[in-house]
């Protein structure tokens, strides 16, 4: 079950959304200013610039961390781990996420690490999600984003799939060791990623989304598409015991990625 379901028509995508936010408000978050204002989750209501001045540990399950109910908001986590209980739990337990079905615009979530909640990150609008630690999720789909930009972050040891994204450009980022797939892009650029160790599919490509130069070694499988409108060149995928790259005709292979038995 994916926690985040909305699609927003069109993949159209720019790095435009990725601007500062105009600064309205600052505030320091650790344990203790949250423990004082009634407990998690923190929810952030205002636009501005936040940071972590600590770890947060969430002790009840069913229970988020950080919740994001505004536009134009930085939350830097300045290093530090957002953590859950590591257990299972009804309602889904998020780390960061935006409440709700509402869209929320110019997010940006980075420098740190989320882990052991059922969702690491649930994100549904547009921003940029860069150089986080994504770990130890109990869901089927670690980390949910829709209209994202994700560089520089590492999806690692999650129960199901380490990172989904939709109508997003993902940039630099692994995913390993993760009990599903590595990456899952509907409608998505994946562009310079790797993906290993990951049981199942190292990046799946779903609607019309595309794979340029990743490395998808030691997975299940390499990369697969079930759409024909979905493009990959220039990919490594050597390794994969169930095979390396599956695309459906006229899916368009570039015929200049490396499999295990040459080029395909």
């Amino acid at each position: 079950m994916k926690l985040v379901t909305r699609i927003m028509p069109g993949f159209v995508l720019c790095l435009a959304f990725v601007s500062a936010p105009a600064l309205k408000a600052q505030a320091l978050i650790n344990q203790a200013a949250v423990l004082a204002k009634g407990g998690f989750p923190y929810v952030i209501t205002q636009p501005g610039s936040y940071k972590l001045d600590g770890n947060l540990t969430v002790s009840k399950t069913g229970t988020d961390g950080i919740q994001i109910s505004a536009n134009d908001v930085t939350l830097d986590l300045n290093g530090y781990t957002v953590s859950g209980t590591g257990k299972p739990s009804s309602p889904y337990a998020v780390g960061i996420r935006n409440p709700g079905t509402s869209v929320y615009t110019n997010i940006t979530v980075k420098n740190g690490t989320v882990r052991g909640f059922d969702f690491s990150l649930a994100l549904n609008g547009s921003g940029l999600v860069a150089d986080m630690q994504l770990t130890n999720s109990q869901s089927s789909f670690g980390t949910s984003l829709v209209g994202y930009v994700i560089v520089r972050c590492v999806a690692s040891s999650n129960a199901g799939a380490g990172l989904d994204v939709n109508e997003s450009v993902v940039l630099d980022s692994v995913a390993s060791s993760n009990r599903g797939d590595g990456f899952i892009a509907g409608y998505s650029l994946m562009s310079a990623n790797t993906a290993h160790g990951n049981t199942g599919i190292g990046i799946a490509l779903t609607g019309a989304s595309s794979a340029f130069q990743n490395t998808a070694n030691g997975n299940g499988f390499g990369i697969s598409s079930g759409d024909s409108t979905s493009a990959a060149g220039s990919n490594s995928m050597i390794g994969n015991p169930s095979g390396d790259l599956s695309m459906p005709t006229p899916g368009r292979s570039q015929n200049n990625n490396l499999c295990s038995t040459g080029a395909c």
